[in-house]
């Protein structure tokens, strides 16, 4: 609660909040590039830039969450035995492009990856560093604008009793779900036209949408306090 005094009246304008729950499920292809977030899909390294990503409008709000349940298995080249969800153990550092981070270094190779990104034309803005994500197993993190990270399949444990946390940045509006590639998952974007299957994502925001007490409440003592003085003259 907010106490706004004037003269010898002192008026409250209380602040209340509504909780936001932004839930959805999309469909993440094995060639959706998150590179490129939902406006092209580069791909340096040759090999085919895959598919746009999809994109997730954000609700507004503030101390927002995002959690996930990813499923669904991917084969990254012709031939090759699919990776789950939550990717396998391999280094792996793609250098990144535009606007968007690279990865990495990781020890992880496949799986479902996110980046945040604010509202409005990006394409001339510098790319931020790679996001450190060190341990795969943290309980949350805290990824930057434009930070690609590592979602898997959200949980932090083998036996998915730990769901992770990833914390939204301010500013954020979208959310691109996709995979990322590489030749050997390492160097240049790239070599996404041979990925084939899918991953499913359901996406939890949770968080809470600050709103000012009714302004008509406050207009009125004001009036009144106005009254009051002029009585009194």
């Amino acid at each position: 609660m907010i106490m706004m005094k004037w003269g010898y009246a002192t008026i409250a304008l209380a602040l209340t909040s509504v909780s936001l729950a932004q839930t959805g499920s999309t469909a993440v292809s094995g060639q959706a590039n998150i590179f490129g977030y939902g406006v092209s899909t580069p791909a340096p390294a040759g090999g085919g830039g895959g598919v746009l990503a999809p994109v997730v409008t954000l609700d507004a709000g503030v101390g927002r969450i995002l959690t996930v349940v990813g499923t669904g298995r991917v084969a990254y080249f012709n031939g090759a035995s699919p990776i789950g969800a939550d990717g396998e153990t391999y280094a792996s550092t793609i250098i990144g492009t535009g606007p968007i981070s690279g990865v990495g270094p990781l020890s992880i190779r496949g799986g479902i990856f996110g980046v945040f990104v604010e509202d409005g034309d990006v394409s001339g803005l510098t790319a931020p560093a790679n996001f450190a994500q060190g341990s795969l197993s943290a309980a949350s993190y805290a990824p930057g604008l434009r930070q690609v990270f590592f979602i898997g399949n959200g949980f932090s444990d083998a036996g998915m009793t730990m769901q992770q946390e990833f914390l939204v940045p301010d500013g954020a509006a979208k959310l691109v779900f996709g995979v990322t590639d590489a030749f050997d998952w390492n160097g240049d974007i790239g070599f996404y036209g041979d990925n084939s299957g899918d991953y499913a994502v359901d996406y939890t925001v949770t968080g809470v949408v600050p709103e000012p007490a009714s302004m008509i409440a406050l207009g009125v003592g004001a009036l009144a306090l106005v009254r009051r003085r002029r009585a009194s003259k």
